[in-house]
């Protein structure tokens, strides 16, 4: 898995949305992270030797912006406009909406790309901007575990029959 993705896994979908429905007012950003984390999640309940089918085939119909609601209010108020605007770029580019696919496809990340195509998402990935985002959606930050933790156990929490 590459390394923003475990970033943003290790720190959010250990502490555990709004709404499970699809999200369309939250930016490409915000989709990505909760793409990230949710895609991780499923590849967790998968691993979960004491999770049962049904409710890792509950996990596995959670879709992919089911936190992006919640990851925006995080990055909306904690990244500045041209910050936000950097990150919103890359994401809502065919070529950053294709890597944030095979990242939740859990593909190799390298083997999709042209050698200029990676070169670009590195950029991005590598960028203050992009370090930022990965600190302020981790379960670290308060707001974050919150609001992102909050949300995520709350889907969980209905697969897992606990609501």
């Amino acid at each position: 898995m590459h390394r923003i993705t475990e970033a943003l896994l290790l720190s959010i979908a250990i502490a555990a949305p709004a709404s499970a429905t699809a999200t369309t007012s939250a930016s490409a950003t915000a989709r990505s992270v909760s793409s990230a984390i949710v895609s991780g999640t499923k590849y967790g309940a998968n691993e979960d030797s004491k999770a049962g089918n049904a409710q890792i085939q509950c996990v596995q119909r959670i879709p992919n912006d089911a936190l992006a609601d919640a990851v925006q209010g995080v990055i909306g108020s904690a990244l500045s406009p041209a910050e936000l605007t950097y990150l919103e770029t890359f994401y809502a580019s065919a070529l950053g909406t294709r890597f944030v696919k095979a990242m939740a496809d859990n593909i190799d990340p390298i083997k999709p790309f042209t050698d200029a195509q990676w070169k670009q998402i590195k950029a991005v990935e590598d960028s203050p901007q992009q370090a930022k985002l990965r600190k302020v959606t981790a379960v670290e930050n308060p707001k974050a575990a919150a609001a992102i933790g909050g949300a995520l156990k709350s889907l969980l929490d209905k697969c897992f029959n606990k609501t």
